[in-house]
């Protein structure tokens, strides 16, 4: 599906994501929140390590030869995988990075089961009493697996299946007579437990963290947007300057500022009430021509707005200027103070050298073109004290 960079939301995120600098995380995180995982992780693969190497020397795990050591290399390169992660959790998409954890988590099953039949096999060389250990270690490792529940249902019921059918495996394989089916009984079901209060606590987590979410973006939008029009208010004025101020890329800055022609006598003539709905209609008309163009536009006080379009061409900015204009009248909003007989808009633009590390005014320059326009008839786009 292709981003749709269009409309007030778009404009929002945009605004909040390059100016702001707050950029809000939309994809499930698949690993623990603290890093907890990675850490674990890192643990299995050097307690892997240092059981291979006990087990080279001295015995005792039989995991230093045969399918043991198949099962060891499978369990290590899975935990590596989940080590890898957290470095490429921003650079892909959700589906990627959950068929790479349920794939982690499979390799995990596959090596407990692995690690049973070897256990099996290893008890049927020494009899049911010997120095060898009675009850396998490998259960153990599917700890992890519930500490790291996927944010699908569904993700849950097939590791669940497969988990049943790990603890089943082994009765069909070599060994089967020495094989503890009680105790991966057991275990299998902790493990699924744990699963399910860790899901259960994450998804509560999340819904709460969604909400939080919300009334934050509620709170932010509520300080940068004009409660009247729904542009951008005065204090978001001023962070896009600063932002046009420090961006090292932005070299020019073209300045569109507009107000409404003779908006006082209609106010006077129509009432506030009135007043503010033609406010609303003008506004809504500029930025339905400005959001296309992933432009913001900004109350600047009263009836003037102001937009700025970054390293723009003469011929660009003159355009925009036209479309706002011609948008305006076509809203036809009707007045019958004056010879147009429905509200119109005179704008002033310019172009402008940005000067990093200077919070500038950019406007000053398009605001003469502006009165410029207001002096020679009204209704119309002036740039460089000539009516275009």
């Amino acid at each position: 599906m292709t981003e749709n960079k269009s409309g007030r939301d778009y404009i929002l995120g945009k605004f909040k994501k390059d100016v702001l600098k707050t950029e809000k995380e939309d994809k499930h995180k698949l690993l623990s929140r603290d890093y907890v995982l990675v850490v674990t992780a890192g643990l299995i693969i050097l307690i892997n390590i240092l059981l291979l190497i006990y087990d080279t020397l001295f015995g005792g795990f039989g995991i230093s030869h045969g399918i043991g050591l198949i099962g060891l290399i499978v369990n290590t390169f899975s935990s590596l995988l989940l080590l890898v992660l957290p470095l490429i959790n921003k650079k892909v998409k959700e589906e990627v990075l959950r068929i790479i954890s349920m794939l982690y988590k499979l390799g995990i099953l596959v090596s407990v089961v692995i690690f049973n039949i070897n256990h099996n096999v290893e008890l049927s060389k020494f009899g049911s009493v010997s120095e060898y250990m009675t009850i396998s270690f490998a259960p153990l490792y599917l700890i992890i697996i519930a500490l790291m529940p996927s944010p699908y249902l569904i993700d849950g019921v097939i590791l669940c299946l497969l988990g049943a059918g790990s603890v089943v495996a082994p009765l069909f394989l070599k060994g089967h007579e020495y094989y503890n089916l009680i105790f991966n009984i057991i275990i299998f079901i902790v493990i699924g437990l744990l699963y399910a209060f860790f899901y259960l606590s994450n998804k509560l987590h999340d819904e709460n963290q969604k909400k939080l979410i919300e009334i934050n973006d509620s709170l932010l939008n509520a300080s940068y947007l004009d409660a009247l029009t729904n542009t951008f208010n005065r204090r978001a004025y001023y962070e896009y300057i600063h932002h046009i101020s420090s961006d090292e890329s932005i070299i020019n800055v073209g300045s569109i500022i507009f107000d409404i022609d003779d908006f006082k006598a209609f106010n006077d003539l129509y009432s506030h009430t009135k007043g503010d709905n033609c406010l609303q209609v003008v506004s809504k008309s500029v930025m339905d021509v400005l959001d296309e163009k992933g432009i913001y536009l900004f109350r600047y006080g009263g009836e003037e707005f102001v937009a700025f379009v970054i390293n723009p061409k003469e011929e660009e900015l003159i355009e925009i200027g036209k479309k706002i204009v011609k948008a305006v009248s076509d809203a036809n909003l009707k007045r019958y103070d004056t010879e147009r007989k429905c509200v119109t808009i005179t704008c002033g633009i310019a172009i402008l050298k940005v000067l990093h590390g200077v919070n500038a005014d950019y406007v000053l320059k398009a605001d003469e073109s502006l009165y410029y326009g207001k002096n020679h008839g009204k209704n119309c786009v002036v740039y460089d004290n000539e009516i275009r």
